[in-house]
């Protein structure tokens, strides 16, 4: 029979490549109603706004199946160690705290097309540009902007709304701690220093777990009846080698990796807030001795109803500015809406985004009843 070590590390491999299917098929989806826009619509509130709206509804349903990933997997674990699962099932509960909603997140996209223009302000395309122009290059690297800002929020916000309901599941099941799993297979750049770090200690289900942007680390239960701490230190030191034997195998020379291994694992790191993500690692700061865990109150179903709420009513608001350009026939508008000037301009698409824009509101509605 296989171990509980080697249970736990299947079970995280496989939670993780569900994890990674799913967030490349919400991107795949998404990123078709991004591209189906004219480069200037990009710069055309009007239709921007809508097209958030329209990938937030995508977004909301993906963040709905990682929760539900995250059950799984912590239900599959918790039999893998002997623990039977408690609690409740897996409840919409949206990832980021505050009032930033899937819709602001997903306006990022074209923030990040925009950052990158306006670089070059001569270039203004009104057709996308063949592969052969002399600007092609240029506007792709506006479009490979717009592209990877949408994969990283998109992987930040799938990846903690997993790893918040594996929590809930662990703690409703009387786990008394958790570990990091370290997956350095499913990053370009392998895991990083402050994650192995992390990895080699145990947390408690009340702190949320510390990440960074677009963090691929797991999490895996501890509990002192069924699983001692040797255990753990090792499923992570194994791991903490792996990483320092493909360092040296990088840099051509010996590292003296157990050296340093017991030199991260004497080291703390401090967290620093995050408006929207909760406690992130902060780079800055690693020091000897202190390690700080700082209570945050992890998102709930109280604010995820305030942000369903704050979306509906934006949509609300925003179908009031779709028929006031329509029947005035303005060629460019100004519109306040919740703080912010939005500029409307007439575009071939800005019927189809007033009615992206009503479909949102009507599904948030529903939801919302």
């Amino acid at each position: 029979m296989a171990s509980k070590r080697s249970q736990v590390l299947a079970a995280a491999s496989a939670n993780d490549a569900l994890l990674t299917r799913l967030v490349d098929e919400f991107v795949r989806q998404a990123w078709i109603i991004w591209r189906s826009l004219t480069p200037g619509d990009w710069w055309n509130d009007g239709v921007t706004q809508a097209a958030a709206g329209r990938t937030a509804l995508l977004e909301l349903s993906m963040i709905a199946q990682a929760r539900r990933l995250g059950i799984s997997y912590a239900e599959n674990v918790l039999r893998a160690i002997g623990v039977t699962p408690g609690g409740t099932g897996a409840d919409l509960v949206l990832p980021r705290l505050g009032d930033v909603t899937p819709w602001d997140v997903m306006l990022r996209t074209a923030t990040a097309y925009r950052s990158s223009a306006v670089k070059n302000p001569t270039v203004r395309p009104t057709e996308w540009p063949d592969a052969d122009s002399v600007n092609s290059k240029t506007v792709q690297e506006w479009i490979d902007a717009a592209f990877n800002d949408l994969k990283l929020n998109a992987g930040d916000d799938a990846h903690s709304a997993m790893t918040q309901s594996s929590l809930r599941k662990f703690s409703d099941s009387g786990v008394d701690g958790y570990l990091r799993v370290l997956h350095p297979e499913l990053s370009r750049t392998g895991s990083c220093g402050f994650c192995a770090v992390l990895s080699t200690r145990t947390y408690s289900t009340r702190h949320l777990m510390p990440v960074h942007r677009n963090c691929k680390c797991g999490v895996a239960p501890f509990t002192g009846d069924t699983m001692d701490i040797g255990d753990g230190y090792q499923l992570n030191y194994d791991d903490l080698q792996k990483v320092y034997d493909a360092a040296e195998a990088n840099a051509g020379y010996d590292l003296d990796s157990r050296d340093k291994v017991m030199l991260m694992m004497q080291q703390r790191v401090t967290f620093r807030p995050n408006g929207e993500l909760g406690q992130v690692i902060d780079r800055n700061h690693v020091k000897e001795k202190q390690v700080l865990t700082p209570d945050v109150p992890p998102p709930d179903l109280k604010l995820t109803r305030v942000q369903l709420e704050r979306m509906r009513d934006h949509a609300q608001k925003m179908a009031g500015a779709y028929k006031t350009m329509l029947v005035s026939g303005d060629k460019s508008r100004q519109f306040r809406i919740d703080g912010h000037t939005y500029t409307f301009k007439q575009s071939t698409h800005l019927r189809e985004a007033m009615r992206w824009n009503d479909d949102t509101h009507k599904r948030l509605s529903a939801m919302l009843r």
